[in-house]
């Protein structure tokens, strides 16, 4: 039986919805472009956070709890950390979901890094302030963004299209 081109079952990849059946709904965009927006929009707002604590804000000394009520700046810097955390559990979940290997690679990539970065940024923040804290959390920053870039090209990368099984 011979499928008329309109019925033709999408690209292999992830999308967020299946047009197999709808013949005159574009497409929606592969998952890993609709993931890679709020994934810069989190880093840009991180980055700017860490560079305001450790510029202009002084993280007092004590406990974990004394330094967490007193600094809502860090409060905030943290809950952004576990924001890019779930966003690159999801990443990593849905890429390897949908076996999408370069999605699922960068998820991991920014996974390992977020989680990197966050260990770090805790030793730093209550471990004293190290030199060496404050470093590794500049290369999960480092690794963040190459797994943001990674998840852009892989969002960019056109996927084959399926042969139709008429087709000769």
């Amino acid at each position: 039986m011979n499928a008329s081109p309109e019925f033709r079952l999408p690209a292999e990849g992830p999308t967020l919805g299946a047009t197999a059946f709808a013949p005159n709904v574009r497409p929606r965009p592969p998952i890993s472009s609709v993931l890679a927006i709020p994934l810069l929009g989190l880093l840009a707002v991180e980055f700017l956070l860490g560079m305001a604590l450790n510029l202009f804000i002084a993280v007092p000394s004590g406990s974990p709890a004394t330094i967490l009520a007193t600094s809502p700046w860090l409060d905030v810097h943290i809950a952004v950390g576990v924001m890019l955390l779930g966003l690159l559990g999801r990443v990593l979940s849905l890429g390897v979901r949908a076996r999408d290997r370069s999605t699922a690679v960068a998820g991991a990539i920014g996974l390992g890094s977020g989680l990197g970065a966050f260990l770090a940024g805790l030793s730093f923040a209550f471990g004293g302030g190290s030199a060496g804290a404050s470093y590794l959390m500049s290369v999960g920053f480092a690794g963040l963004l190459l797994s943001a870039a990674l998840l852009l090209r892989a969002s960019w990368t056109r996927r084959p299209e399926p042969s139709s099984p008429g087709a000769a």
